[in-house]
C-alpha cells in the first residue's frame, strides 16, 4: 500500500493548547466573551455537557487474558494484584463475540456495537464483485478507495506517471466511544487500539495498534541476511532471505547475476511508477553496508551514514531510514532494528520490517505519535511487532523470541508508564498485545498432548505463558498503586485460548463434497486464492478463518446459486458441517452459526452466511484460510501457531476486572465502552447496543 507522509508538522505538544507570553491579554479578552455566550445559551439550550472534573478511567486492554487460566492463578495464589483488584470491585467472565477474532472483538470495543452493527467478522475479507480468475481476499478491516478515478496518467519526458489519489479508510461502521467522550468534553487518550488503522479524524489522541502496517504495507516482512547456504533456499511466511558472502569482512549480497552489492532494506512502493509494473519492481530500496569481525564476534553497520556496532545476540536500538520517492520532492521515513544473531561459523543478521516513523499519515490525531517518540524515543509501530513468524519458520528459537517480545513489551510499559503520568483526567485506554502473540506460538510447551509438543525444549518453556500472566500482574500492581480513590480501572480482554491440536482445510472439505469444483486436478493442487475454480459449479466458499458464503447470483459476480434457494442451502451446509466427526468421534464443530440469528439487523451484503464455530482444539490450516487446496481434511496441526482462539465464541471467553463494584452479571465486548461512557455522565451514540455494567 502507499505511504503518504503529513505535508506540515503536526503540533509538538500533546494537542492542548498552551497561552504564552504577548497572546495572554487577546487569549483572555477571548475567554471572557466565550464565557459570556456559555452562560447566555446555557439559560436557552441546557447543559452543554458533564462539569470538568480530575476524575480518570483506565482501560487497559489485554488481547488474549484467558478466563480460566486467571481465575485458576488467582486461586494459586500467583496474582495477588489481579485478586487485589477482584475484591475490591469486580472479575467477570468476559463474552466474546462470534466470530472471537482480535479485529472483530475489539472494534465492539471501539464502537460498543456487536458485528452485525460495526461490520467487522474476520482479518480478511472478500470483495464479491471482483470474481474472476481467482479471488483474492482483502483487508478485513480496511479498504483502498481511488479518487477521482482509479487511473494514472504518463508525465511527459519522464518514467513517471501521475497517479489518482489512492487512500485507505477504514470499514468499520459507528461512532467510537473516545468521540462521544470528546464531543462532551471529556479529554480522551487511546494508545494502540486495534482494528484502527489509518486512525480517522478525532479530538482525541489516539494512537493506531494491531492492524497497522509496515512500509511494504504488509502485517510485518522482515530481512534475513545470511551466507549459510542451507538457510538460502528457505522462503518464509513474512520474510525474505537475502544471499550473502563474507569477503575480507565485508557482506555483500549475490544477486543472481554473478555480481555482489549491498544488503538492502525494502520500503514503500513508488506511486509514482506505474501498477501495471511488478511491486518488486517499484519497491524504494535502502541499501546499508555490514563489515563483520569473526574474531570479535562483532559487525558495525552503516546506515545512511550512521554506524551501528553490534555483538553477537545483541539488538540494537531503532533507527531512522529514508525511502527516496522523487529526488528533492518526496520521500518517507521508517524505523528499523538490527538482530546480530550469528557471526561464526555462519554470518545470520536478522533485520525487523520496516515500521512507520512518527509523523506518518494514517498512524495517529493530533500528533500523538510524535509527542510519544520526543517524550519516549523510538518505538515500534507495527500492529503486531512480535516476530512470531521468525519463530515459526526457525529463524529464531524459542529464547530468542522471548527476549524481543519482551522487548516489545518493555517498550509498551515504558508508554503506559509515561501516560499514566500525563494523563490528569478524562480516559485512557491502552492495549498490549504480547500476551495474545505468545499464547500462540508458545501454547504447545505447556501441552504434552499437543502435537508439536517437544520433550527437551518444551519442558524448559513450559511455564513461559504463565509467567507472562504473573509480569501483567506485576504491571497491574504498579498502575494501581498510581491511581487516586477517585480514579477507575477496568482490565478487559477480547477473548480466552485454547491448544490448537487438529487443522481442518475447508477447501478441501467443500471440494470433496461437489460444493466446490475446480476445472482440473491439476489446478486444484497448485493454487492460491481460489485460481482454477469453477464458479458457474460452485456452491459455497471460504474467506478468512471463520467465514463460509455461499456463491450467490446477483451478489458474488460469478454467482451460481439462485436465492430462492439460499436458506436451504445454508441449512445443508450447516447440518453437513454438524455431522463431521474426528476420527476418535470427536465433533469438528461446537457451533455453527447464522450470524442474522444472532445479530438481529444483520446485512447479508457485507457479511459471511455462515460463521463455523470450532470446537476445542480445532481450527483452520493455513491452506484453508489462503483458499488452497491441500491433501486431508483433518491433520495434525504441528506447525505454526500451537495456540487458538478460533473456535466457537462460548468457548474461549476473556476476562473483565473492575476497581468499581458492577451491578451485571454478564459482560459483553459492546459493554465496556457504554460503561466508560456512563463514567463521565455522557450518553451513548446512536446504535451502540452495549449496556452499563453498573
Amino acid at each position: 500500500m502507499p505511504i503518504v507522509t503529513r505535508t506540515t508538522e503536526p503540533e509538538r505538544s500533546t494537542g492542548r493548547r498552551h497561552s504564552r507570553g504577548r497572546r495572554l491579554p487577546v487569549i483572555l479578552g477571548l475567554g471572557m466573551l466565550v464565557l459570556a455566550t456559555g452562560l447566555f445559551l446555557f439559560g436557552r439550550l441546557g447543559d452543554p455537557g458533564p462539569a470538568p472534573s480530575s476524575k480518570r478511567v483506565v482501560v487497559l486492554g489485554v488481547d488474549g487474558m484467558d478466563y480460566e487460566m486467571t481465575r485458576e492463578m488467582i486461586q494459586a495464589g500467583r496474582l495477588p494484584s489481579f485478586a487485589a483488584l477482584a475484591r475490591e470491585g469486580a472479575f467477570l467472565r468476559m463474552e466474546t463475540c462470534m466470530p472471537p477474532l482480535s479485529p472483530v472483538a475489539w472494534t465492539c470495543v471501539t464502537t460498543g456495537r456487536n458485528p452485525g452493527g460495526h461490520g467487522i467478522f474476520d482479518f480478511l475479507c472478500r470483495d464479491p464483485t471482483r470474481m474472476g480468475e481467482s479471488l483474492m481476499p482483502e483487508d478485513g478491516t480496511s479498504r483502498m478507495v481511488a479518487e477521482p478515478a482509479d487511473r494514472e496518467w504518463p508525465i511527459p519526458f519522464t518514467s513517471y506517471v501521475w497517479p489518482s489519489r489512492r487512500q485507505r479508510v477504514l470499514r468499520r461502521q459507528g461512532t467510537t466511544f473516545w468521540d462521544v467522550l470528546e464531543s462532551r468534553g471529556v479529554p480522551a487518550t487511546v494508545c494502540r487500539m486495534p482494528a484502527n488503522f489509518p486512525v480517522s479524524d478525532s479530538k482525541a489522541r489516539v494512537l493506531a495498534g494491531m492492524g497497522t502496517p509496515d512500509l511494504e504495507g504488509t502485517y510485518g516482512t522482515f530481512t534475513y541476511v545470511t551466507d549459510s547456504i542451507a538457510d538460502w533456499t528457505r522462503q518464509p511466511t513474512g520474510g525474505r532471505v537475502l544471499r550473502a558472502e563474507v569477503e575480507d569482512g565485508r557482506v555483500a549480497i549475490l544477486d543472481g547475476r554473478g555480481g555482489r552489492i549491498s544488503p538492502w532494506l525494502v520500503g514503500p512502493v513508488n506511486p509514482l511508477l506505474s501498477r501495471r509494473l511488478a511491486d518488486e519492481l517499484r519497491s524504494v530500496r535502502v541499501s546499508f553496508d555490514v563489515y563483520l569481525d569473526r574474531r570479535q564476534k562483532s559487525a558495525a553497520l552503516c546506515l545512511q551514514g550512521r554506524d551501528i556496532v553490534l555483538r553477537q545476540g545483541e539488538w540494537s536500538p531503532w533507527a531512522n531510514v529514508t525511502f527516496v520517492v522523487l529526488p528533492g520532492v518526496k520521500s518517507v521515513r521508517g524505523l528499523v532494528r538490527f538482530y546480530l544473531q550469528e557471526t561464526t561459523p555462519y554470518f545470520r543478521l536478522f533485520v525487523t520490517p520496516v515500521n512507520l516513523a512518527p509523523g506518518t499519515e494514517g498512524l495517529a490525531t493530533r500528533g500523538f505519535d510524535r509527542y510519544l517518540s520526543e517524550a519516549l524515543g523510538l518505538y515500534s509501530t507495527l500492529g503486531m511487532p512480535e516476530e512470531t513468524k521468525a519463530l515459526t519458520e526457525g529463524l529464531f528459537d524459542t529464547d530468542e523470541y522471548l527476549v524481543q517480545s519482551r522487548l516489545c513489551l518493555e517498550e509498551q510499559l515504558k508508554a503506559l508508564r509515561f501516560l499514566l503520568a500525563d494523563v490528569k483526567s478524562g480516559c485512557l485506554f491502552f492495549y498490549f498485545s504480547t500476551l495474545d502473540l505468545d499464547q500462540h506460538v508458545l501454547w504447545r510447551h505447556q501441552d504434552p498432548t499437543h502435537p508439536a509438543y517437544e520433550k527437551d525444549v518444551s519442558l524448559r518453556h513450559a511455564g513461559a505463558i504463565r509467567d507472562l500472566y504473573v509480569k501483567m500482574d506485576d504491571m497491574i500492581g504498579e498502575v494501581r498503586s498510581r491511581l487516586t480513590p477517585q480514579d477507575v480501572l477496568y482490565v478487559v480482554s477480547d477473548h480466552g485460548f485454547a491448544a490448537f491440536r487438529r487443522e481442518f482445510n475447508l477447501v478441501r472439505w467443500l471440494q470433496g463434497q461437489g460444493i466446490l469444483v475446480y476445472r482440473t486436478p491439476a489446478e486444484m493442487r497448485v493454487s492460491n486464492y481460489y485460481a482454477g475454480v469453477d464458479w458457474s459449479a460452485t456452491r459455497a466458499y471460504g474467506v478468512g478463518f471463520n467465514s463460509l458464503y455461499l456463491n450467490l447470483k446477483g451478489r458474488e459476480a460469478l454467482g451460481a446459486v439462485e436465492p430462492r434457494d439460499y436458506d436451504s442451502q445454508v441449512e445443508d451446509l450447516r447440518a453437513k458441517l454438524a455431522a463431521l466427526r474426528d476420527a476418535d468421534g470427536t465433533p469438528v464443530f461446537s457451533h455453527l452459526y447464522r450470524p442474522h440469528e444472532i445479530y438481529p439487523g444483520f446485512d447479508s451484503r457485507r457479511g459471511p452466511d455462515l460463521l463455523l464455530g470450532y470446537n476445542v482444539g480445532y481450527g483452520p490450516s493455513d491452506a484453508s484460510v489462503l483458499g488452497a487446496w491441500s491433501e486431508g481434511v483433518l491433520v495434525d496441526h504441528t506447525t505454526g501457531f500451537s495456540g487458538q482462539h478460533v473456535m466457537d465464541s462460548r468457548l474461549v471467553p476473556g476476562v473483565c476486572f473492575s476497581s468499581r463494584r458492577l451491578t451485571a452479571r454478564r459482560v459483553r465486548l459492546e459493554d465496556v465502552p457504554v460503561t466508560v461512557i456512563k463514567e463521565f455522565g455522557c450518553t451513548p451514540a446512536a446504535g451502540m447496543t452495549g449496556e452499563s455494567l453498573y
